[in-house]
């Protein structure tokens, strides 16, 4: 159980780790690979929470979203995405900022995922 930030590059899940965050995990993209899916599905979260680049368009996150959906259909947990806030750098990832931001991504700009997204 508990919570996977999936983030695109793999240097942020060493700064997650860094601060202290052992539950992240890396596409090494922007798209989500079936093999990539069952891995986290495997880890039966109650949240996953996709942590993309600010800058990556809301349609590939949602796409990246579905897959998940789709192979995690038999399984309950909720999907969370960041927003990130007009103080981020484009193509910056929530864990480049430090910690303090990180957790204020955290707490005020993720987004529960609806169909109607």
């Amino acid at each position: 159980g508990g919570t996977v930030f999936i983030f695109e590059a793999e240097k942020s899940v060493m700064q997650c780790h860094t601060m202290g965050y052992n539950n992240a995990v890396a596409l090494g993209s922007s798209s989500i690979s079936k093999k990539q899916c069952q891995m986290i599905l495997s880890l039966n979260p109650e949240k996953v929470v996709f942590m993309m680049d600010k800058g990556l368009e809301i349609e590939n996150i949602r796409r990246n979203i579905i897959a998940l959906k789709t192979y995690g259909k038999m399984k309950e947990f909720t999907i969370q995405f960041w927003k990130p806030g007009d103080d981020v750098p484009s193509k910056a990832s929530p864990s480049d900022l430090g910690k303090n931001r990180f957790e204020k991504a955290l707490r005020e700009e993720l987004i529960e995922f609806e169909e109607s997204n």
